[in-house]
């Protein structure tokens, strides 16, 4: 590959990112978004756990947004009560051999959840069948969640909130999801600590 095969293969990218990132100026996504903190927040006040779950790049975003409540984001603040579905390989392991994968997230959702927790799917397409299989069960149960995804979403669940990023490549949409959930993280820590200024 040439100097200016890179040069191209770098503006390609970020023509993507910024096409998807372009959302988070809509007045739809703005009021998606201040709903979903202060869901969030309510279950932090009311002793609740903040559940996240995703596949492959996405089981690693949640991973990742799990670990900036618990210990930090910016500043120093209490933890904040969190559990990455699927981060126990003994569970993992057992409930897709006895079972099949796609109650991976479900099986351990159902043992620990209650109505004050708030549930963050994340999936790029939305249409992973565990993620759908956990969305349901929330559903069925009358609890908070919320899905991260893309306008791929071929269909749309109902009774909680769909972040939806215009969907250019994976990469992008990814990119935006852990920008979207550190804005979270940034937003929480405004409404425990203040303003950070």
């Amino acid at each position: 590959m040439i100097k200016s095969d890179f040069k191209n293969l770098i503006k390609s990218s970020i023509e993507d990112h910024n096409k998807s990132l372009a959302y988070v100026h809509s007045e739809n996504f703005e009021k998606k978004f201040e709903e979903i903190v202060n869901i969030i927040f309510k279950s932090i006040n009311s002793g609740g756990t903040i559940y996240t779950c995703g596949n492959g790049g996405s089981f690693s975003d949640a991973l990742h947004f799990t670990a900036e409540l618990i210990v930090r984001y910016k500043r120093d603040r209490y933890p904040i009560s969190s559990l990455t579905l699927g981060s126990n390989q003994s569970n993992l392991t057992a409930c897709s051999n006895d079972y099949n994968f796609e109650e991976v997230f479900l099986r351990e959702y159902r043992a620990f959840s209650k109505k004050e927790d708030t549930l963050i799917a994340i999936s790029t397409s939305g249409n992973s069948k565990n993620i759908i299989q956990i969305i349901n069960y929330a559903i069925s149960k009358n609890y908070n969640w919320i899905l991260l995804t893309s306008d791929k979403l071929r269909k749309r669940p109902e009774g909680g909130i769909i972040i939806e990023f215009p969907f250019t490549s994976t990469a992008a949409v990814q990119e935006c999801h852990i920008f979207f959930l550190q804005l979270i993280c940034r937003a929480l820590d405004f409404l425990i600590l203040g303003d950070e200024y």
